[in-house]
């Protein structure tokens, strides 16, 4: 069940990034090749991480105290991630538009911590994972059945 809810939270997360990425652009750019490698390239580091993440979830579903603790990081991620990506896009938006035009660079520094932790956690549940399949044969979902009787 935490591996369902560690997805939903995950696409709700990248559904709320593409949005940020869409509302806090004013120029696309130059030409439409501009647009498309700016909208990639933003989508890459603000939605991999969730990707990741979900890809992971869905590795870990047999094994629930494992399955719950991604849930409450990709949880803890997701919160923080949209409330730092919301702060940045309201205060680029509502800047002083007197000023000469700056780079908004708050999406790139979210973006790097989460893919960071993405890749600490995967690090540290990857193991976890690999080392309690082998010491509990009994929770894979192919089990040998013993016809010897």
């Amino acid at each position: 069940m935490f591996w369902k809810l560690s997805l939903l939270t995950s696409f709700a997360a990248v559904a709320f990034a593409g949005y940020s990425i869409v509302a806090g652009t004013e120029n696309w750019g130059p030409s439409f090749f501009a647009a498309v490698l700016m909208f990639t390239v933003a989508t890459t580091l603000l939605a991999g991480p969730y990707v990741v993440l979900g890809i992971l979830a869905i590795l870990m579903r047999s094994h629930r105290a494992l399955s719950a603790t991604l849930f409450a990081f990709i949880l803890l991620i997701s919160v923080l991630g949209i409330t730092l990506l919301s702060l940045e896009t309201h205060a680029y938006l509502n800047r002083n538009k007197a000023l000469p035009e700056a780079t908004n660079l708050g999406i790139f520094f979210v973006g790097v911590v989460q893919w960071i932790s993405a890749i600490l956690l995967s690090c540290i549940m990857l193991p976890v994972y690999l080392y309690l399949d082998s010491v509990n044969p009994q929770s894979k979902s192919t089990q040998e059945v013993d016809l010897t009787g």
